[in-house]
């Protein structure tokens, strides 16, 4: 189950994700995301993963790495910043950097692992914030 969470004073997107992902998920919060990049107007995206990690039902990775190859530089010019939230240790503790790395390299953009959405939220700001020409 995704839960979609959109704050019309705060220009970030946040997705809250429980339990599996499912395909017909996947399709609502990218057509969410696609209906941001129409806007031209920057954004951030939290993904907050409140089970520790992620789990997804056949099929929505694949539909995912689709809809990153035909959105990938739009994504890349208006998102400016994407945060992961999680409890899980081993992601926080052994494969943080490894995941943003990997993560980065998806989105195209700066990607932050966090263990609360508080932390995550500010860093999101503080990435709004930066000057255009130093968010990459």
């Amino acid at each position: 189950m995704v839960e979609i969470i959109r704050n019309p004073s705060c220009p970030v997107l946040t997705l809250r994700i429980r339990q599996k992902t499912t395909v017909e998920d996947t399709k609502k919060y990218l057509s969410e995301i696609s209906n941001n990049l129409k806007t031209k107007d920057s954004f951030g995206l939290l993904f907050d993963f409140s089970n520790g990690h992620i789990q997804r039902e056949r099929g929505v990775l694949k539909l995912e790495n689709e809809w990153f190859k035909g959105y990938r530089r739009s994504f890349k010019n208006q998102c400016f910043g994407v945060a992961m939230v999680t409890n899980s240790f081993l992601t926080l503790n052994i494969w943080k950097n490894i995941a943003a790395c990997l993560a980065k390299r998806t989105f195209g953009c700066e990607v932050g692992i966090f263990d609360c959405r508080s932390d995550a939220q500010m860093w999101l700001m503080d990435r709004y914030l930066l000057p255009q020409n130093t968010k990459n």
